[in-house]
């Protein structure tokens, strides 16, 4: 998203930046409300009902402590590089769905273009020195930050929470009617 809206205004430097970056991360926060609902739709289908029920912990621990959350998802969307897409699967998967995370990601994201627009030529040469255009280390990117998120739902958040260990559960899989009637 950055990239495009730095595209933008750099075709046209009369835009104003902060607008540009308020328009972006609407857009990016609405993207990622849709995400979360497809990923609580379809959760059922790939996660047992003990790691659900883990992931789900997590997400009660969230909506207990609301400020936590916004801070948290701020502080990611603001200034970590890791992807929001795999965040915000772990969100749906763990139904920590609210206001806060929403609130935290959007002003996060907003500060983060505000900034990247203004830097966009110095960035973009450092993303393409980085990445080289290269379609082959994005995807191993993205196929390590699945990895990520497979390995964050295999925590027992519960156990965690408790305990402060980190335990974790096997991946099982499913055999259920649906798989069998798909193969």
């Amino acid at each position: 998203t950055w990239m495009i809206l730095g595209f933008i205004y750099n075709l046209n430097q009369n835009l104003n930046q902060f607008i540009l970056a308020f328009l972006g991360a609407i857009a990016s926060t609405l993207g990622r409300f849709v995400l979360v609902h497809i990923t609580g739709k379809v959760k059922n289908r790939f996660m047992d009902k003990k790691r659900a029920k883990k992931m789900k912990a997590l997400g009660v621990l969230a909506k207990k402590n609301p400020w936590k959350a916004f801070l948290i998802m701020f502080g990611l969307s603001a200034g970590a590089p890791i992807p929001s897409n795999a965040v915000f699967i772990i969100v749906g998967m763990s139904e920590a769905s609210s206001l806060p995370i929403y609130l935290g990601f959007f002003l996060g994201r907003f500060l983060q273009y505000a900034v990247l627009i203004l830097t966009t030529n110095y960035v973009l040469n450092s993303v393409s020195e980085i990445f080289q255009l290269s379609w082959t280390n994005i995807i191993i990117f993205d196929i390590a930050t699945l990895g990520l998120v497979i390995l964050f739902s295999m925590i027992d958040w519960a156990e965690f929470i408790h305990t402060r260990k980190i335990k974790f559960i096997p991946i099982r899989i499913n055999k259920s009617k649906n798989i069998k009637n798909c193969i």
